[in-house]
């Protein structure tokens, strides 16, 4: 038997949305800039997710996946203690205040070699649970009488574990892209064509009915949480393909700066 412990969503968005200084920083709109990305809210998939674009008071929270080791990590003992964690923030608290240690939550714990024998799919069935609850129901603020809706806008990984967040979304190392081999030509020709929520879609049904198509497509199966969440999808909810996260945008960004600099 396998043992993983949760730390209930629902009630600790109560418990927080509870202190007034929290919620207002929730619920406080940035003003948007055109041209400019101050904010989650400015981003494409947040503007075209039906929930968190609401004039009303939504939640939208991003949620963290980690690896850890406990104990000594070195020859015979790795991998012997390490544990698996899944945090959360609430996102729409501005950035400032949002990574601060007591802004991130943990909601669930388990060994590794639990996530690895049971799968994402039953690992994270609590927290899921808690999820459909939240987009269909909301969590109830005793202070506004009211109940609050919220979804998941992004999954991310913590520490680079970048591969861990392929494995929850059941993706080969290409999820950004089609098969490379296929579509050098067109890189070399300068189309590159990046998976939509159509194909995507497209292409889990075709690896349902053949498994052996994911090798090409990138998609081993259907998403857990794409399969439970009304307004989540894995296209727009994960990060990018970890060439761009370790390759392309530090070169950017260098770019960028040294330009900056010479015409400062």
């Amino acid at each position: 038997m396998k043992t993983v412990a949760y730390v209930p969503l629902l009630q600790m968005l109560q418990k927080l949305l509870s202190k007034q200084d929290i919620y207002e920083k929730a619920a406080s709109k940035p003003v948007h800039v055109p041209n400019e990305y101050n904010s989650c809210r400015d981003g494409r998939w947040f503007t075209e997710n039906g929930l968190l674009c609401s004039d009303e008071f939504t939640l939208a929270l991003s949620l963290y996946i980690d690896e850890f080791e406990v104990a000594n990590r070195l020859g015979t003992s790795k991998g012997k203690h390490k544990m698996c964690a899944v945090y959360w923030t609430i996102a729409n608290i501005p950035a400032g205040y949002r990574s601060t240690l007591n802004s991130i939550q943990l909601a669930l714990l388990c060994t590794a070699t639990t996530v690895k024998e049971c799968g994402y799919e039953k690992v994270l069935y609590p927290l899921i649970c808690d999820l459909v609850s939240l987009e269909q129901h909301g969590v109830y603020i005793e202070h506004l009488g009211t109940s609050v809706k919220g979804t998941v806008e992004c999954v991310a990984q913590c520490c680079g574990q970048n591969t861990l967040v392929f494995v929850l979304f059941d993706l080969y190392l290409n999820r950004d892209r089609l098969s490379i081999d296929a579509q050098l030509q067109e890189v070399r020709a300068g189309a590159f064509q990046l998976r939509d929520r159509d194909t995507h879609n497209r292409q889990v049904q075709e690896t349902l009915h053949d498994p052996t198509s994911g090798k090409n497509t990138g998609v081993k199966r259907l998403c857990p949480l794409t399969a439970n969440l009304q307004f989540f999808h894995v296209i727009g909810g994960y990060p990018p393909d970890p060439d761009i996260l370790e390759g392309i945008v530090p070169m950017e960004l260098c770019l960028c700066i040294a330009d900056l600099v010479a015409k400062k």
